[in-house]
């Protein structure tokens, strides 16, 4: 068995970087003397089409696989926008494809990242009832490593640069998503990646960091905690000399403990960082294991103006105990700080924090954690009015698209979830509706090419 597929099934308008896991494991395979091909869904053809031009995109993506699988052994499908950390809805897509590519092939199906480890470790699902005996393995945890380990039987470099090469289109954008290392020492509850990754999982070296980026690029740092690293000094100093441009993910405490090494990252390209502001309310910070107070949330949003960063704030809706008093006053203090970008998100039913007091169809039934299996929000945007109305509730509680479903989806869409004697969902969709200025841009993917 030396010929694998991967497999990214993320539809892509051509803004999502390439896909850092897949180009790794690319590497890794061919250090290792397998012949690897990749294959995406990138097609900026699709956006502000009706669906049913989608529809028949997705379709010829599939048939794409279906022309080049009968030469494989082994397919790996991805379920992460490009990170080890971002999972997509987009199961059923992903279950379509490994049904089509049993019917027409004998190659083994291996299916991981960010989706199923929500699953598996978070959901707690059953690995069988995922599988549903179309998927051959689901790959747990760390990409690169849990892959390797389960196709490669001889010694495998734990260590490698990605392999960006292996994809042929020219349609992806000019910024690139580039990852030392994957993990986060915190435990926010409404964050599944310090639940799910041992940062000793990671073992990527710098140098192999370092060569994954090349001189004069626009690229985004996705480590979590870069500014704690041990050896940032090093990062810095390097990436300083390959004289990039770069956005980084940065914690409050982070800034405010270190303004020093923001001043570092600036003078080596650092134009923007994106920081959780979350919401106001310091009792929900505290309740969910967001150690920062508002002291500290102002401090580092004006020593990365003082520094001259700009700044994206990630912000959150719908906390169980929250308000919509309170809401409307993150609404309110984001609109007043002015930043480069809004990052919105809905707190999300993890089913590992409580949830007893949710409710959907006025109490009458219950939210099941197996019901994401079924949802499936990668459109366009302009498209999700043809299918938001149809998802599970947890698809229409996903944590973005809510938002970007603004222009296209009436509120009522959401009137029968809420939490008991708390607020609905639809309350929280009229807020957006009312309260959200007119020149945000809520799709999270555009706002990547605002970070330069």
């Amino acid at each position: 068995m030396n010929k694998i597929l991967l497999i990214n099934p993320v539809y892509n308008s051509g803004t999502i970087p390439k896909n850092i896991p897949l180009s790794k494991i690319a590497s890794g395979l061919m250090l290792c003397n397998y012949e690897v091909d990749a294959i995406d869904f990138v097609n900026p053809d699709c956006e502000n089409r009706d669906f049913s031009f989608f529809q028949k995109a997705e379709e010829s993506f599939v048939n794409s696989i279906l022309n080049k699988v009968c030469d494989y052994d082994i397919v790996y499908i991805t379920t992460g926008t490009g990170s080890e950390l971002k999972p997509y809805p987009l199961f059923p897509r992903v279950k379509t494809i490994a049904k089509a590519i049993k019917s027409n092939s004998n190659a083994k199906i291996y299916v991981g990242g960010a989706l199923i480890n929500l699953y598996v470790l978070i959901y707690k699902l059953k690995k069988e009832q995922i599988c549903d005996g179309v998927i051959d393995k689901l790959i747990v945890g760390n990409e690169y490593n849990s892959f390797l380990s389960s196709v490669v039987k001889t010694h495998w470099p734990e260590s490698t640069a990605p392999s960006w090469d292996i994809w042929k289109s020219n349609l992806y954008p000019t910024y690139k998503s580039v990852q030392y290392h994957v993990g986060c020492p915190f435990s926010c509850d409404f964050c599944f990646e310090g639940m799910i990754f041992d940062p000793r999982s990671d073992r990527t070296n710098l140098d192999d960091f370092i060569s994954s980026i090349a001189d004069d690029e626009n690229i985004i740092i996705e480590d979590s905690v870069i500014l704690s690293y041990h050896d940032f000094d090093a990062i810095i100093e390097r990436l300083s000399s390959k004289k990039v441009r770069f956005a980084a993910y940065a914690r409050i405490s982070e800034i405010v403990n270190n303004p020093d090494k923001v001043i570092k990252m600036h003078s080596a390209g650092c134009n923007s960082m994106i920081l959780g502001i979350e919401t106001l309310n310091l009792d929900l910070l505290k309740e969910h294991n967001k150690e920062i107070v508002d002291s500290q949330t102002r401090l580092a949003l004006d020593i990365l103006k003082d520094i001259g960063v700009d700044i994206q704030g990630c912000f959150m809706l719908g906390f169980p105990k929250d308000t919509l008093r309170n809401m409307e006053r993150t609404i309110e203090f984001a609109i007043k700080e002015q930043l480069k970008g809004y990052r919105w998100h809905i707190y999300q039913p993890n089913f590992s924090n409580d949830t007893s007091g949710l409710y959907i169809n006025d109490g009458n039934s219950a939210i099941n954690a197996s019901d994401h299996l079924q949802v499936q929000l990668n459109v366009p945007d302009n498209c999700l009015s043809a299918v938001m109305e149809t998802q599970p509730e947890l698809g229409k509680l996903d944590e973005h698209f809510m938002f970007r479903s603004k222009p296209f989806i009436n509120s009522k869409c959401f009137e029968h979830i809420g939490y008991r004697d708390g607020f609905s969902y639809q309350d929280i969709k009229d807020l957006i509706d009312k309260l959200f200025p007119q020149e945000w841009i809520l799709n999270e993917e555009v706002l990547y090419k605002d970070l330069f």
